[in-house]
């Protein structure tokens, strides 16, 4: 750490800040320095008026001056400071990455935001969409790029039915009579017809002198050198096969890049390997249909009853359909959090199928999941996953308020009324900060304002219970009812049967701060 650093035109102060050592500074590139959330920064830039870093703007000190305070609030990850004049940009600006004071080292954000994608990524294939399901959003036209993560998510859930189908079309391809004439010299002709007698007489040019022929009787002592042959033959190259080879094709175009993600070595070993078995098999059909001489699609057989009716081809083109038509734009979005490295964003969403793998886990009922995408925050309002028979969780929702109105993250619905909230915080401190209200935890522990926000959810929304999830390492639930029952469960606490408020650790699964 430094007290202060200089880099390109501008100069940084403050009491917790570092460059990048060794190999992290490979991975955190293009980021300079590392500087804390929630912390002040006090930065030199000559002949700057504003400082921009999306989406905080920071005034001068005062008016003229040169220095700015510079604060990342709710803001984890990659960023860059740009100073301004005249609404122009001065110089290049500075590269910064924003650390949690959570996890305070480089090499422990990194390990943080491995373990969210890995299991952002495992969680997410656990669900299945269609794009006639409640899971998927249809889509007019394809879209051009797809994340790697919607790509992971595709293979694993289609995977069987993918190399099923190839299977099936490798055992049985389809096959159509090619008919098609060429010019064969007279001694390879095989067959001749009146469409061969009318060639040779419509063509004299072809005529050469041949009297010993028994054909140069007819022509005047010529005979045709070259003759016009009809043939046919059974060919691979039909439209069908050309849109298997097509779709083949941009699959596996498309996944060559998940081996190049960072989250792909933490992938457990039996993902990397279904996806791997899906590819070869998706390679080996489209080598076969090459190898048959079937060539590039010019039109999609939309109308072909083939790709309707016959097995493999179906399959496939039900698939295609699937893949160019829904889109998952949560995982895109995760993926745009994962390239910024914004690891409070991606808590957010990981909490999301968390809590619904939790819930699918207990109940042991497959949930019906809408997602609603937002353009900023990923999870968009009105997502939800429904549990029939036993309720639906729902993000961001509103429900009436006899006060001021509140929208937890969560609302747990039973019945058609709101049961439980649940709000995801990507805060903690240390295990001092509730010793005044005579609680001693060890490790990290939750925060108490956020504490006394879901007494005001259970209040205002009349509810069971309000409890918040966080990346912790102590769980409490302040019981209504007699403290002789054992601490709850957060699924007993969604079941209805747990009056009160609390906080429950639900940190990332795979290693620790």
């Amino acid at each position: 750490m430094s007290n202060a650093a200089q880099a390109t035109a501008l100069t940084i102060r403050g009491d917790a800040f570092g460059t990048f050592e060794g190999g992290d500074t490979t991975r955190f590139s293009p980021a300079q320095l590392w500087i804390y959330e929630w912390t002040d920064y006090w930065v030199d830039a000559p002949g700057a008026q504003e400082l921009h870093a999306r989406p905080h703007c920071f005034p001068p000190l005062y008016p003229g001056a040169e220095t700015f305070r510079v604060r990342f609030e709710n803001t984890l990850g990659r960023s860059h400071l740009q100073p301004y004049a005249q609404g122009r940009p001065v110089g290049p600006g500075l590269s910064l990455e924003v650390l949690s004071k959570k996890y305070p080292t480089p090499a422990a954000h990194l390990q943080l935001l491995r373990t969210l994608t890995q299991d952002l990524a495992q969680l997410s294939a656990t669900f299945p969409y269609a794009p006639t399901a409640p899971t998927s959003i249809g889509a007019a036209r394809a879209t051009p790029i797809r994340s790697p993560l919607f790509l992971l998510h595709f293979l694993l859930q289609q995977g069987e039915a993918l190399t099923t189908a190839c299977t099936l079309v490798r055992a049985q391809p389809h096959q159509s009579l090619r008919q098609y004439s060429e010019l064969l010299d007279l001694a390879l002709v095989s067959s001749a017809g009146p469409d061969t007698l009318l060639d040779v007489l419509h063509h004299p040019e072809r005529w050469h002198p041949a009297p010993h022929l028994p054909i140069a009787r007819a022509l005047r002592g010529f005979a045709p050198q070259q003759v016009q042959q009809h043939r046919s033959e059974q060919t691979l190259d039909t439209p069908e096969n050309r849109f298997v080879l097509a779709f083949l094709l941009e699959l596996t175009r498309a996944a060559g890049q998940l081996t190049h993600q960072p989250w792909w070595t933490d992938l457990p070993p039996a993902r990397q390997a279904t996806v791997q078995h899906v590819l070869a098999a998706l390679r080996q059909t489209s080598n076969f249909l090459v190898r048959e001489g079937v060539r590039a699609q010019q039109v999609l057989p939309q109308q072909s009853r083939v790709l309707m009716r016959c097995e493999g081809y179906n399959t496939l083109y039900r698939l295609w359909q699937e893949f160019r038509r829904a889109r998952h734009p949560m995982l895109d979005h995760a993926q745009d959090a994962i390239d910024v490295r914004n690891i409070a964003q991606l808590y957010e969403m990981w909490s999301f199928y968390q809590l619904v793998h939790q819930l699918h886990t207990a109940l042991n009922v497959t949930p019906e999941l809408r997602l609603r995408h937002s353009p900023t925050e990923g999870l968009g309002y009105g997502t939800s996953a429904h549990f029939e028979g036993h309720g639906t969780l729902v993000y961001n929702d509103q429900p009436p308020s006899y006060a001021l109105p509140l929208r937890p993250d969560y609302l747990w619905y039973q019945g058609g009324r709101p049961t439980v909230a649940v709000d995801a915080k990507f805060r903690f401190e240390g295990v001092t900060a509730l010793e005044s209200e005579g609680v001693n935890p060890r490790g990290t522990t939750f925060k108490a304002d956020d504490l006394y926000k879901m007494h005001a959810y259970r209040d205002a929304l009349q509810l069971v219970a309000a409890v918040i999830v966080y990346p912790g390492s102590t769980s409490r639930f302040y019981d209504t009812a007699p403290a002789t029952r054992p601490p709850p469960t957060l699924i007993d606490i969604l079941r209805g049967d747990r009056p009160g408020v609390g906080a429950f650790a639900m940190p990332p699964h795979l290693g620790e701060p």
